[in-house]
């Protein structure tokens, strides 16, 4: 071991910045269009991984890492948490991303 340590744990900081380990990319370099898409992959990944047999709610948790700081944020946020679903969740994100 170099640094005399087994491991570290970086909590819950990692959900104000998912980019933390990218080192090639500065925070204030990621656009909405990275968050959103960022976003609708995670989501995919789940159904992908899960296949059903996980309820999606639990993506929702998600929504205030992926959307924030940016025109209308909370509103559509809003709008992820209340829906029914993955499919939903995703139409309602790509939705905001066709928005000029």
């Amino acid at each position: 071991m170099i640094y005399g340590c087994e491991g570290i744990m970086i909590g819950r900081g990692i959900f104000s910045n998912p980019w933390l380990f990218n080192t090639n990319v500065l925070l204030e370099e990621v656009t909405i269009t990275d968050r959103l898409d960022l976003y609708l992959r995670h989501i995919r990944l789940f159904e992908e991984t899960w296949e059903g047999k996980k309820n999606p709610d639990s993506l929702k948790k998600f929504a205030k890492t992926y959307i924030q700081n940016f025109p209308d944020a909370g509103s559509l946020r809003e709008k992820v948490v209340l829906s029914k679903n993955s499919t939903d969740m995703q139409k309602i994100i790509e939705s905001y991303k066709a928005t000029p």
